[in-house]
């Protein structure tokens, strides 16, 4: 249910407008989008797909990290002049990243895990 800022039932509110929207089962994210249905029955079979999507998603997005985190790691650790282990030093930097949009955060956690 959409609400305005005197708490009336409202059809529609306009940009940067005060309201209470009302029937949500968690918190949405910032800057996702919001669909309208025509009953319960639909938006929990919406929902659910929206679901499945994000979970495949992150499913993808893991391995792709684990591979990334393989491919940086070297195979081995041997060098190929005298057998010997080759000790590298890794540093960490612990960054904390505050965005008002998960669009934007996810491109910078995407940058910044390219760096060396």
């Amino acid at each position: 249910m959409l609400r305005d800022c005197n708490k009336k039932p409202a059809e529609s509110i306009g940009p940067s407008s005060v309201c209470e929207v009302t029937g949500f089962r968690g918190q949405p994210t910032a800057g996702e989008e919001l669909y309208v249905v025509e009953s319960e029955k639909a938006a929990v079979e919406h929902a659910e797909r929206l679901a499945a999507r994000k979970s495949k998603a992150a499913t993808l997005s893991a391995k792709q990290q684990q591979q990334h985190g393989q491919e940086r790691s070297g195979g081995g650790g041997a060098s190929e002049e005298g057998g010997e282990e080759e000790v590298v030093e890794v540093k960490e930097l612990a960054v904390i990243v505050k965005c008002d949009v998960a669009g934007s955060l996810e491109a910078l956690v995407g940058a910044l895990a390219t760096l060396p």
